[in-house]
């Protein structure tokens, strides 16, 4: 395993999807075989195929934008505000569904129609679950109803590096994390999705769960 690879499963269980979209030179040396053993005629083809499956697998993947039927609250609204800071400690056991960020976020946004845009950790036995169990969950969580998916985020793993990873979250209003549908098996972390700077992590790269 190269040890580019080995960071982005080290942080945000990402999966191996992202992992070989982030390999360079993937569809270059497709395309050179192309050109080898087929020709330019069949290249030209290939082309034409490869843009179709693209074009699709986009479609099928990523979301349009969000329509929700009430206001969208980031994590912007506790820029000025530490003490919201999104710690959890110790982590959920299962069952169990906690919330890292203060109830103020609902007294300054009391609307019951308001989302909030928050990541969702998935714990079993107080550890964060594999990779494979996560999405299970996720998937069982978006057939449920719940606006579930991943976003981008970042972080420095050195002070002049920054690793991209996704992480999974959702549009929650507050009587949806108020009686939340958890599976006994899993423990949840509801927290404000930041990048490494601090800033909130808003929804432009949200990737709906199918």
């Amino acid at each position: 395993m190269k040890k580019n690879e080995t960071l982005f499963k080290s942080i945000g269980n990402v999966d191996n999807w992202y992992i070989e979209e982030a390999a360079p030179g993937r569809l270059a040396r497709v395309g050179r075989v192309g050109l080898k053993w087929l020709g330019i005629a069949v290249c030209v083809c290939l082309i034409f195929v490869v843009i179709g499956i693209l074009t699709n697998w986009g479609e099928s993947d990523a979301n349009a934008p969000v329509s929700l039927p009430g206001p969208l609250v980031f994590g912007d609204a506790f820029v000025d505000d530490p003490g919201s800071a999104s710690v959890c400690w110790p982590a959920p056991e299962d069952g169990q569904v906690v919330r890292c960020f203060s109830e103020e976020l609902f007294v300054k946004y009391p609307a019951e129609n308001a989302f909030f845009f928050l990541g969702i950790g998935v714990f079993q036995s107080g550890n964060p679950t594999d990779e494979a169990g996560e999405r299970d969950e996720i998937k069982r969580l978006a057939a449920l109803g719940y606006r579930v998916g991943t976003a981008e985020s970042w972080q420095y793993i050195d002070p002049e590096i920054k690793l991209t990873y996704q992480f999974y979250c959702g549009y929650f209003t507050r009587d949806e994390i108020d009686e939340f549908q958890a599976d006994t098996g899993y423990g949840y972390a509801f927290y404000i999705p930041a990048d490494g700077d601090g800033g909130a992590v808003h929804d432009e790269s949200f990737l709906v769960m199918r």
